[in-house]
């Protein structure tokens, strides 16, 4: 007998379809109490010509093995031997099961368990089979057949009697009529035929009536199994098999007696080994079918096998059946086909079901309104667009309190009253704020064992869940008290399904029965708790997702792949889960509704690949039709918070003006694109807005980060072309502006050329345009927005070449004017002083000049004054890591990634404003690199792992991989600062040198420096060579930071790594010249903020002297490090750095020199306070301080 493949069998308690193994030897179903399987539940298109031949084989391999092994037991010498016959199949089905789960094969992936866990299911499987075999030696193959049927009744009445599983009322009578028509068969078919002979014998029928009983109680008990060992059937069935046929040979000399070979004829042994070839066939055949055309084909088939069986077995019995076996016949088979049709009727969800989804997603979508969360909600009726909300408008509603952000978690939502259906529903918004999102990004786990044993839950979803939960949890109480026949119905969407379930379990442990309806929610704790939620009885759980959906298994995939799986803990999700199957902008109904069953199981949406977001913002119907409308959302007080600065101008629109104050706040914090996106919006609320179309024109041209000559052909083309056209519509209008307005849209006309003669040399335009906006200056000197207007002008003649870092002096004319210019500007006021651009533009201003302190309080001003605008959060830091407050700048740095994550969420940043996204995630990792900060470094360079994908870098216009790409390297140098050689050692070279070529230069140069430091000379100088090789492959147009090139950058690597080299050779006067060389390439580069080379070199050079006792010459190194060497260059210097303070400390303790030394340990420890990991010395290349091939992380911790 062998078993194979699934075919679907109803799962009494829900009515649903769930996959049982099939053994096609008889057709009869093998049913679980309940199971979750890996494989597609879903019914797939018959795919043709090889779908028939394998059906073909299929049936004929079915029908071939029934009566093939029919003739084997009926054979005197074969009659008694069923222990063997059963092993013997056992042994066929093993192997074909292992040949299905090779990979060449591929039907399914094969688990393992130890054989001690298999016994006992093995044992009850070889004895249901045994007694299935001795009821087809002593029947007919007729009456076997039909007996087998009653395996689905017994398995509904055992699943009712032990779990109280109810069998759907409507597959009552068919079940009945089955075991009547079995009935009468087993009576009729045991009376002699007209010559006196017995085809079922009283024997058969009660063998064949216990191999019912024993199977349905096999099926019953193996899907604990299944839930116990997490697999699917064939995966149990692998490993079952062979350990049946193992104990099943142990007994065969204790209860059988072998046939004397002699005595059986050759046909009988042919017979033998055409029964394991039809095994074989009906296994792979089956896996085919279940494969290809899915459960319900299947089922058809089975029923069509089912009748061959009996037709042939009835015409091989050669005797003519009464008339109330061929009425019995009849029953049985109506009788299983009118309940597989009901089955098959019933697999999807209740009408009424579809209807309750339908209901709270719409309230769940009601949740984005702020109208029904904010302060002046309580009372009214729960507002939804009434294009979608159809469900929820025949409601009576009631919102009893709306509430907005609770911390932490920044939670919001409402609890209204559905006064038509009795329930108080209680709802959570997904994320929207900067809060919901730092909840997201929570991800660790907090214990949670006083509720379920082993529980962990996700930290920052039970931290928001607990604080708004202290608040909902006595109103929801109060309110049930007013209204004791309501039900508790908890809902969200996303971020708010998850805290719906954390909600209904806290409502739950405080005795209340709630329902819950998540709706792509994430996972929100790990196995245990999963399956908490699942077997929770104080209320139902409706956990629905959409097709692909990204959220619902986000953590559930990264805690379980590589390299995320030593980032995220374990997480799962619940079941069962209701799977949306319909695409985005179709309705689900219950055809496209899905039950999956099982914890994990990845039949449903945890199971597809595609990442997309697309299908989360679709359920039940649009999500984001009840919310406000971006539109409405950008009209709205909840738009980007970007301070109160605000300039008038001329337009009779109120609309159009709100849009020139936001484009305008957006040019000033460098974000032009979004700036142009507002200033367009402006003019189409206000044609006749001259400003608005001189804003266009602004911030579409160059600015201090972009000059002209960044701008590649396409894009000044482009460019110029838009900014005159913006710039004659303004003329045209400026009959209707005001003096000022007319003379700033005149001035701007000078700095872009004519769109049909667009010069190679676009430098001159920056002193026309300066020099237009001077004497708009003069003229109105008083007003702020002019002066910053022109000493951002003044500005962009030098971008960032505003001094001149080894004299101190500034580059131009220009720079004393602009800074006479702001500084005035800043000394008019309030208005002038906290005007956003003015201290924007001091900062950039003051950070290349000798004396950068002198904008920190312009810094100190700027973190508050355009909240949301993540580069004016960012640029205070430029002044602080000039200042050495690297505290600071790393807590400045994160504001703006948490604002730039706020913005870029929304889908709207270009691809220019991703180098400022990046840009302010390397100013962080710069500012805990040379602060000792490990953990906040190596956070930082995975989150540029994240951003700058492949889609950032094939993007052509602006050219971003040359913009980006080489900021992927920060990982390698990240790891090298703190002496992690064997993580270098295992990062992996990228598939694509050509688009990935900086990043490759830097691994294999880290490789270098790491093999050095092993001793592993020979690898070291295989790396070196490669890293040569790969330097030349940088092309001279990608940059490391603006205006920095990335080949200049890796010419100091090139010297650093051959002074490593060479100093782990014993070449040590070598070595430091070579570090002495990187050090002048290394002081030679542009001016960048954070410096192109991350690691100062003078920290290598210096605690290699240190450790060669060359003090002085180690002393002055680190003074020129530290800015406090005579004549040295201050900007040029990394002052406070905790490597520098520390080498520099030890100089001093050894050369005596103890009093200066102890003002230096003061700002040491200091330094050293904020650090995460040990300082031992100035690098970690130095060996003899920490110890040979150790790191930070390493034992001397």
């Amino acid at each position: 007998m062998t078993y194979t493949s699934e075919k679907p069998e109803e799962d009494p308690e829900r009515g649903l379809l769930i996959k049982s193994p099939v053994n096609y030897e008889t057709d009869e179903k093998i049913e679980y109490a309940s199971d979750h399987e890996s494989e597609a539940s879903t019914e797939r298109l018959i795919p043709g010509p090889s779908f028939i031949i394998w059906t073909g084989i299929n049936i004929l391999s079915t029908v071939a093995i029934v009566f093939t092994n029919k003739s084997i037991l009926t054979d005197p010498s074969f009659r008694n031997c069923q222990v063997s016959f059963a092993a013997y199949h056992f042994f066929v089905t093993g192997a074909t099961l292992w040949a299905a789960s090779r990979p060449w094969c591929g039907f399914f992936v094969p688990k393992s368990v130890a054989i001690i866990q298999m016994l006992p299911l093995a044992a009850a499987m070889g004895i249901q089979v045994i007694l299935q075999n001795l009821g087809l030696a002593h029947s007919s193959v007729m009456f076997h057949q039909l007996a087998r049927l009653l395996l689905t009744p017994v398995t509904a009445l055992l699943n009712y009697l032990l779990y109280g599983a109810k069998i759907p009322r409507a597959a009552t009578l068919p079940l009945i009529l089955l075991c009547a028509g079995v009935g009468m068969v087993s009576y009729y078919d045991s009376l002699p035929t007209t010559d006196g002979k017995v085809t079922t014998s009283l024997l058969g029928i009660m063998f064949a009536f216990s191999g019912v009983g024993a199977s349905a109680i096999y099926t019953v008990w193996i899907g604990h199994y299944h839930k116990k060992l997490e697999m699917s059937s064939m995966q149990l069935l692998l490993n079952q098999a062979p350990v049946s046929a193992g104990l099943l040979l142990c007994t065969i000399p204790w209860i059988e007696t072998p046939p004397t070979v002699s005595f059986v004829p050759a046909s009988t042994w042919a017979l033998i080994l055409m029964s394991g070839v039809f095994a074989c066939l009906v296994n792979l055949s089956g896996f085919y079918i279940i494969d290809a055309a899915g459960p319900v084909s299947s089922t058809v088939i089975g029923q069509l096998k089912t009748c061959i069986i009996v037709g042939l077995g009835w015409a091989s019995s050669r005797h003519v059946i009464m008339g109330q076996s061929v009425l019995g016949i009849f029953m049985a088979l109506v009788g299983m086909s009118m309940y597989m049709n009901i089955v098959l009727r019933n697999q999807n969800i209740s009408p009424s079901l579809v209807t309750e989804f339908t209901r709270f997603s719409e309230f769940a979508a009601s949740a984005n309104c702020q109208g029904n969360h904010n302060g002046s909600s309580t009372g009214s009726s729960v507002y939804c667009d009434s294009g979608y909300c159809n469900t929820l408008h025949k409601s009576s509603t009631q919102i009893i309190d709306g509430f907005e952000e609770i911390k932490p978690g920044g939670t919001t939502g409402y609890l209204a009253l559905d006064k038509t259906n009795k329930y108080i529903v209680l709802t959570f918004r997904g994320t929207v704020s900067a809060e919901n999102r730092n909840a997201d990004l929570d991800f660790q786990q907090v214990d949670v064992s006083t509720i379920c044993d082993g529980c962990k839950v996700h930290h920052g979803f039970w931290a928001a869940s607990e604080g708004a939960m202290n608040v909902l949890l006595p109103k929801v109480e109060e309110t049930l008290r007013a209204n004791p026949d309501y039900s508790i119905i908890l809902t969200g969407h996303s971020l708010g399904g998850a805290l719906a379930t954390l909600g209904a379990v806290t409502l739950r442990n405080s005795g209340h029965t709630v329902d819950l309806y998540s709706f792509g929610a994430p996972s929100v704790g790990n196995k245990a708790f999963a399956e908490f939620i699942t077997k929770s009885t104080a209320g139902k759980n409706y956990r629905i997702t959409h097709t692909n959906d990204e959220v619902p298994k986000v953590l559930f995939r990264s805690s379980r792949r590589r390299p995320l799986d030593s980032l995220v803990p374990e997480y799962s999700q619940s079941s069962p889960e209701y799977w949306i199957t319909s695409p985005n902008g179709v309705s689900a109904t219950r055809s496209t509704i899905q039950v999956i069953e099982g914890v994990n199981n990845e039949a449903g949406n945890l199971g597809t690949t595609e990442v997309t977001m697309e299908p989360h913002g679709w359920y039940m119907g649009d999500m984001s039709v009840c919310a406000q409308t971006w539109k409405d959302w950008e009209e709205s007080s909840a738009y980007y918070n970007l301070g109160s600065h605000r300039r008038s101008v001329t337009t009779s629109s109120p609309e159009a003006q709100l849009w020139f104050n936001r484009g305008f706040l957006w040019a000033y914090s460098f974000n032009h694109d979004e700036a142009v996106r507002c200033f367009e919006r402006a003019t189409k609320h206000d044609p006749k807005c001259a400003m608005a179309f001189w804003g266009i024109a602004y911030a579409v041209g160059p600015n201090y980060n972009k000059a002209w000559h960044f701008f590649d052909m396409a894009d000044r083309q482009h460019t110029v072309k838009k900014a005159n056209e913006a710039l004659t519509r303004a003329i045209e209008l400026a009959s209707n502006a005001t003096p000022v307005e007319r003379d700033l849209i005149k001035a701007l006309t000078a700095r872009f050329p004519p769109s049909d003669n667009i010069p190679s040399d676009m430098g001159p335009l920056n002193h026309a345009y300066a020099d237009a906006m001077r004497p708009v200056y003069h003229a109105y000197s008083r007003d702020v927005d002019v002066a910053a207007l022109f000493g951002d002008a003044l500005m962009c003649i030098s971008p960032r070449g505003l001094w001149d870092l080894d004299t101190g002096k500034p580059t131009g004319d220009h720079t004393v004017e602009a800074q006479k210019v702001i500084e005035s500007a800043m000394a008019q006021g309030i208005e002038g002083r906290d005007h956003p651009a003015h201290c924007h533009l001091y900062i950039h201003l003051m950070e290349m000049s000798p004396m950068p302190e002198r904008a920190l309080p312009a810094s100190d001003r700027l973190r508050r004054l355009v909240p949301d605008a993540a580069h004016m959060l960012h640029m205070p830091t430029h002044i602080d890591m000039a200042v050495g407050d690297y505290r600071r700048a790393v807590d400045s740095n994160e504001e703006a990634i948490i604002a730039d994550d706020k913005y870029f969420n929304r889908d709207r940043g270009s691809a220019l404003y991703v180098a400022y996204r990046v840009h302010n995630i390397c100013a962080k990792l710069y500012a805990a690199f040379i602060s000792g900060r490990f953990e906040e470094s190596l956070s930082a360079a995975k989150k540029l792992e994240q951003i700058i994908d492949i889609n950032v870098l094939t993007s052509t216009s602006p050219p971003m991989a040359d913009w980006t790409e080489s900021f992927l390297g920060n990982l390698a140098h990240v790891y090298v600062r703190f002496g992690r050689w064997e993580d270098i050692l295992n990062l992996e070279l990228p598939a694509d040198r050509a688009v990935y070529c900086a990043t490759t230069a830097n691994i294999l140069y880290a490789r270098g420096v790491a093999f050095s430091a092993l001793g592993r000379l020979a690898e070291a100088e295989a790396a070196q060579k490669q890293f040569e090789a790969a330097r030349a492959t940088v092309p001279p147009s990608r940059l490391n930071s603006i205006p920095v090139k990335e080949v200049d950058v890796l010419k100091v690597g090139s010297e650093m790594l051959s002074g490593e080299l060479e100093y782990r050779k014993g070449n040590y006067e070598v070595a430091f010249a070579h570090l002495r060389q990187a050090i002048e390439l290394e002081d030679a580069l542009p001016y960048s903020d954070p410096p192109p080379w991350m690691q100062p070199v003078r920290h290598a050079l210096g605690g290699l002297l240190l450790e060669q006792n060359r003090v002085e010459e180690a002393e002055q190194v680190f003074r020129e490090d530290l800015g406090l060497a005579k004549d040295f260059p201050r900007r040029k210097a990394r002052l406070n750095n905790v490597w520098g303070l520390h080498g520099l400390h030890e100089c001093l303790v050894r050369l005596g020199k103890l009093e200066e030394a102890l003002s230096i340990q003061v700002q040491r420890d200091i330094a050293v306070g904020s650090a995460d990991v040990p300082i031992t010395t100035s690098c970690y290349c130095r060996l003899s301080a920490v110890g040979k091939a150790e790191t930070c992380c390493s034992s001397h911790i």
